[in-house]
């Protein structure tokens, strides 16, 4: 599979500047990581992020809170 990855990536919304993160993965870890068991990664995954914005929002809680969270995930080949 050479040349293509996994790209994770998560953007929030509920701010102006609309933070950006990106993950890449090779497609093996992507496989086993999201293909093994997609209700349970999506819900682990799920759980981190809200337990994450609860976390974030008590810290910082004299400011505006996040409410909105989005996935999106990519296929990408890259060209050599």
């Amino acid at each position: 599979m050479c040349g293509y990855f996994f790209l994770f990536r998560f953007v929030d919304s509920s701010k102006e500047y609309k933070p950006d993160t990106k993950i890449i993965f090779d497609i093996p870890t992507a496989i086993a990581f999201f293909a093994t068991d997609p209700a349970e990664t999506k819900s682990t995954v799920g759980e981190k992020v809200r337990a994450l914005v609860k976390a974030w929002n008590k810290a910082y809680e004299k400011k505006m809170n996040v409410s909105f969270f989005r996935f999106v995930l990519s296929l990408s080949h890259t060209h050599r």
